[in-house]
């Protein structure tokens, strides 16, 4: 785990290192065109959250989000994947800084697998599931030079398609069987994002 977030450092460093050298200075006059950011906190839980951010007009910005969550604990593994684009307005009219308030469309997936023996035989039983989620923030973006740093929350209205369900039964033959999602739709928090990042 620490080798990845490692690489995930470096990487993101190697990417924006040319830009910090040779990119002008971001300014109130010189208002920022394009931002990334990175929200850490969710590291703790091995969930990675990433953000790419482009200016439209000084009020309007396009955003586009990714989000992967993955949990290896011996027997179970989970993994989880969201991202989409979106719209964010900005009614200091400053470019991408300021308080904000967010549109967002993203795809949703998710698989869980639990590994087992049953008399001496490894046996796997996997689910899965995906939908849509519209996901309203509201926040505040703070552009110091080429730092910035982000805090936001909002809700979600989750739309999850059929789950998946696929086993092996007592003669060791695979089966599968399909679930209706509609029980884990609905609307939820969508969370606090403490961001940090670069404006370019």
């Amino acid at each position: 785990m620490r080798k990845r977030y490692l690489v995930l450092i470096l990487a993101f460093i190697l990417c924006t290192l040319p830009v910090l050298l040779l990119g002008e200075e971001i300014s109130k006059e010189n208002p920022a065109q394009f931002t990334v950011t990175f929200y850490p906190m969710g590291l703790i839980i091995g969930y990675y959250s990433f953000e790419a951010e482009y200016k439209l007009s000084p009020n309007l910005g396009l955003p586009v989000e990714i989000k992967y969550l993955s949990w290896d604990l011996d027997d179970w593994k989970f993994s989880a994947f969201s991202g989409g684009p979106g719209i964010r307005y900005y009614p200091a009219k400053e470019g991408l800084t300021g308080l904000f308030a967010g549109l967002y469309l993203n795809y949703m997936s998710a698989t869980v697998k639990y590994s087992y023996l049953d008399n001496y035989v490894a046996k796997e039983t996997e689910g899965s599931a995906s939908g849509l989620a519209f996901n309203m923030w509201f926040g505040y973006k703070m552009i110091s030079g080429p730092i910035l740093v982000e805090v936001s929350t909002g809700v979600a209205l989750s739309m999850i398609g059929d789950v998946k369900v696929e086993y092996t039964d007592a003669e060791n033959n695979k089966q599968s069987k399909t679930y209706s999602g509609r029980a884990g739709s609905g609307f939820s928090w969508a969370g606090l994002g403490i961001g940090i990042g670069l404006a370019f």
